[in-house]
């Protein structure tokens, strides 16, 4: 038999193991109740005898989240019926669906594979003995492109004695890379010190100055700090 919602009514008395009406009560224990968003079909019905659960319900409340170090993408759902693990998938703009977690535990999950710039598309599926379950509704997420590049200029160039002092913007979060080539054609750039953190608004970088060398240019080298 199967039934809508609105089919019962109003149900005040909603009791399990006892009737509306005046008769006894159920004489046993309920071992298991469940109520399913919608009917099961015939596969699932037999799944459900053979494994002795049904294929898990999708997650819902499916979110993405920037977290503050560099582009990781945080991602968190409710936990669904049945589930004994999810799979993340994640589609770079409008590109098709890959896994890139099956075995997760937790209703949370962080992808730290990021590059700035780019806008993922997320999914997670439930899993159980029974099977796969469909896909969650779709979450998409933007990472903002690497701060001090583009369109954002150096703040400053300058000449202190026998240095070149470079000031860029910066942005907690990222790593900065000075670089140096004195043939910019070639592309064999090299690195100036080790990469610097982000502490403020600000970085100021020194190069040693070579009188010998008419021109050298420079490039900042920005990556996640995780």
């Amino acid at each position: 038999m199967l039934l809508d919602p609105s089919d019962l009514g109003s149900t005040p008395n909603n009791w399990i193991g006892r009737s509306q009406w005046p008769d006894p009560y159920f004489n046993g224990r309920v071992e298991d109740f469940r109520i399913y968003t919608s009917a099961l079909s015939g596969d699932e019905i037999a799944t459900l005898i053979e494994h002795g659960v049904a294929p898990p319900a999708p997650p819902i409340g499916l979110r993405a989240a920037q977290r503050s170090e560099g582009g990781a993408v945080e991602l968190t759902w409710f936990k669904a019926v049945e589930a004994d693990k999810y799979v993340v998938w994640r589609a770079v703009e409008e590109g098709d669906y890959l896994d890139i977690a099956n075995d997760v535990t937790e209703t949370l999950f962080v992808d730290y594979d990021t590059t700035p710039g780019e806008r993922y598309r997320y999914r997670v599926t439930s899993v159980n003995a029974a099977g796969e379950s469909p896909p969650s509704a779709e979450t998409m997420i933007e990472i903002p492109g690497f701060p001090g590049t583009g369109d954002a200029p150096l703040s400053s160039v300058r000449v202190e004695g026998d240095y070149i002092v470079l000031t860029i913007p910066a942005v907690s979060g990222f790593l900065y890379q000075l670089q140096r080539t004195e043939t910019l054609g070639t592309g064999d750039w090299e690195d100036v010190g080790s990469p610097v953190p982000a502490s403020g608004d600000e970085i100021e970088f020194s190069d040693l100055h070579d009188a010998d060398n008419e021109r050298v240019f420079y490039r900042v080298v920005i990556r996640p700090d995780s």
